[in-house]
């Protein structure tokens, strides 16, 4: 059973507020090694940052002005902690960390979103481009679509198998 947030971390409608340390905890556990061989990077696209290649060797890098983040654009429509990239099984994901100005893939804002190679990624007003080398795929979410229908349909035949060998052998006894 789950239990409910305390009273004072809800908002109106029941909106849900997340302190640092909870989102932290939310994401740390989704997050795997990121595969080695070629870096996984973002690519400056922005005129402030254009060819810059920010590598992303660790399994959680955040994006943001403040100096303790692992990649550092001091741009005032970035805020001090703006998003979190993670390698998660089959691939990276970008979290926007409840920024003022948002977090974009492709041109559509993005609360939790998997990268794919050459996905287009807007931090408040900077662009980047994801780049994920050969070999690697990130899953798209048709793709996370695709694998839970799977697994729900197998799981559907598995129960109805039971149900009927039950069923038979009641009728047997």
């Amino acid at each position: 059973m789950n239990e409910e947030a305390p009273r004072s971390k809800q908002g109106p409608q029941g909106t849900q507020f997340f302190s640092k340390e909870d989102l932290d905890r939310l994401i740390s556990g989704a997050v795997t090694e990121p595969p080695k061989g070629a870096p996984v990077a973002l690519r400056g696209a922005s005129e402030s940052v254009a060819g810059r290649l920010f590598g992303l060797d660790q399994p959680r890098v955040l994006v943001g002005r403040s100096a303790h983040c692992d990649i550092v654009v001091n741009d005032p429509s970035i805020s001090s902690e703006h998003a979190r990239l993670a390698s998660a099984p089959g691939g990276w994901v970008i979290t926007n960390l409840l920024s003022t100005n948002g977090t974009f893939v492709n041109g559509k804002r993005a609360t939790t979103v998997p990268l794919k190679h050459g996905d287009h990624v807007r931090i408040g007003r900077i662009e980047f481009v994801f780049e994920m080398p050969d070999g690697q795929s990130g899953a798209t979410p048709s793709q996370l679509r695709s694998r839970t229908a799977a697994w729900v349909g197998w799981s559907v035949v598995v129960v109805l198998a039971v149900a009927a060998a039950v069923v038979g052998w009641w009728q047997l006894s």
